[in-house]
């Protein structure tokens, strides 16, 4: 009985590290990606920029997470403690290796692969109209962006 909870305690931890690898890669990734185009656009340090992203970055996580953190947790496929592990550490190497020749990609959406990925390959019950959702919600944010800019542009043009 004690080799289990050894096991147990060993995924547990597995999972936290790897939890922790993907935070990282937000911090390599998601908020370059935003730095980058702040940064040469504006005056300000580089430093300073980071730490107002960053404190952003922990304001999101703090307050609007719970919900996806739920959805994607509990209600995209059920995975166990190896399988979680597989796919958040799988997940954050891809991103890792993009970061590395310099290209953007989105964390959120290499670990939502990297969940669905695992859940084929165990042959597991993946919620196919949530994942249908998260694939339009993808790309309306594309389109609700572009609506967004095209009013912001307009409005700028007419002054």
């Amino acid at each position: 009985m004690k080799s289990i909870r050894t096991v147990e305690l060993t995924y547990q931890w597995m999972i936290i590290l790897s939890a922790s690898y993907t935070a990282f890669n937000l911090g390599a990734n998601e908020l370059s990606n935003v730095i980058g185009i702040i940064l040469y656009g504006f005056s300000l340090k580089g430093w300073l920029i980071r730490g107002l992203l960053s404190f952003g970055l922990i304001m999101g996580a703090q307050t609007f997470s719970y919900n996806v953190i739920r959805t994607i947790g509990r209600e995209l496929v059920s995975l166990g403690p190896l399988s979680a592990f597989s796919s958040q550490f799988g997940s954050s190497m891809a991103v890792t290796i993009a970061n590395a020749f310099g290209l953007p990609v989105s964390s959120g959406q290499a670990v939502v692969r990297g969940i669905l990925g695992v859940g084929v390959l165990k042959g597991e019950r993946i919620n196919r109209i949530l994942v249908w959702n998260i694939i339009l919600g993808w790309v309306l944010a594309l389109y609700f962006l572009t609506l967004t800019l095209l009013w912001i542009f307009a409005l700028i043009l007419m002054e």
